[in-house]
């Protein structure tokens, strides 16, 4: 994964893994990210598509109908109550 990263949410559509946001180091205080990355196993290559609107760690993610959703988290200064797709 070219983003080191934890707390992350990940998906599968079409036969490729998408990877959104996360956190960047250790602890609760860490920076979090807005990257997307895409994995394709059958070439073994990672991608960057646009990145959310916010950046987000600790978050749930969940794939319905052919879309990744990405919603909650936490971070500093509480619970974020946000969703991206």
């Amino acid at each position: 994964m070219p983003t080191g990263r934890n707390h992350l949410a990940a998906g599968a559509i079409g036969g490729k893994i998408y990877v959104a946001g996360g956190r960047l180091g250790a602890g609760f205080t860490s920076a979090m990210t807005n990257v997307v990355e895409v994995f394709d196993p059958s070439g073994g290559t990672w991608t960057t598509r646009a990145p959310m609107p916010v950046a987000h760690g600790g978050i749930n993610g969940s794939v319905a109908n052919g879309n990744f959703f990405v919603w909650g988290g936490e971070g500093p200064s509480g619970v974020f109550n946000n969703m991206e797709m």
